[in-house]
């Protein structure tokens, strides 16, 4: 199994920068290229930043692969 991070340094309030988005696009066209495009990306920012904030304040565990797979289910949910 093949592993591969990506570093994206943000908290909650932060503002979502290009570099952040290309990171997690780059990330998408790898493993989930059906929906890498630069909209979906920047869901799975807004998404994971909850996420971590969530985990850091309230000590909840958080795994992201499952935060990723979440995001892309709601976002196409709400393309729909």
């Amino acid at each position: 199994m093949t592993v591969i991070y990506f570093v994206v340094t943000m908290l909650p309030g932060d503002e979502i920068n290009e570099k952040n988005t290309d990171k997690v696009l780059n990330y998408l066209r790898i493993f989930h290229p059906d929906v890498a495009t630069p909209e979906m990306a920047i869901h799975i920012l807004e998404t994971m930043t909850i996420g971590a904030h969530k985990a850091a304040v309230h000590g909840e565990k958080v795994d992201f692969e499952e935060a990723i797979e979440e995001a892309i289910k709601t976002f196409n949910e709400s393309q729909s």
